[in-house]
Order: C-alpha cells, then structure tokens, then sequence
C-alpha cells in the first residue's frame, strides 16, 4: 500500500430504498440511487469495501447479482489515486474502516480508515 500511484476501486451498489424525487417542469430528473459497498467492521461500524484492482471489484460485483438472498446490483466503479481523492469521495462520512480486497461471503479483515490513509503518503 505503500505505492501513493496505486489506484484503488470503490463499487457502488443500486440503492432503491432511496425515495426518487417527483419530476419538475415535464422532465424527469436525474437519480443516481447508489452507495458503496459496505461490510460490518470488528467494531460493530462499517467498513468501507475497496478493491485494489478493477478485476477484483468487478468479480466482486458479479458475486454480488448472484446471492440467492440477497442480491446486490452493482451500479459503477469509482477509481480513487490518493488520499486526497478518498478524503473527497468520504466526505462528512462516518466511516471508520477500509476493508481492502474482501471476498464475498466471507468474514472481512478490517483496518482503520486512518492508517489506510496515512499509508498512502
């Protein structure tokens, strides 16, 4: 992680528990229904899922439509450079946790979004 030129993957999952609004003046507005891909974290908090390859968050992507359960669709990949594109994206987020590279279905290991971001100095 230590490369500050390596380029990471957020995905963004459809979201349609987010209200779309009422059209205006004949015209259908423009609604983007989508959140990042989240994991619980050790904490109980949420961890953010990010990818260190765009193959790695596409095959995640894939696995996601796939879950009898509960299936995710994926809307697109975000590619984040540095911290100070995480930082942008994050906004006033809550956050506290980077969940790099996890499989699906399966336990994530965690790392604080702080020391993600110190290392990508």
């Amino acid at each position: 992680m230590s490369d500050a030129r390596r380029r990471y993957w957020v995905v963004l999952i459809v979201d349609n528990s987010i209200p779309k609004p009422e059209p205006e003046g004949g015209f259908l507005p423009m609604h983007f229904n989508a959140g990042p891909l989240m994991k619980p974290a050790e904490d109980g908090g949420d961890a953010l899922c990010v990818f260190t390859s765009e193959g790695r968050a596409l095959g995640y992507g894939g696995a996601a439509v796939e879950d009898p359960i509960s299936p995710a669709v994926p809307a697109t990949l975000i590619p984040l450079d540095s911290r100070e594109d995480f930082e942008r994206f994050m906004g006033e987020s809550t956050i506290s946790h980077v969940a790099l590279d996890p499989k699906y279905s399966a336990q994530v290991q965690a790392v604080p979004l702080a020391e993600f971001l110190d290392e990508l100095e």
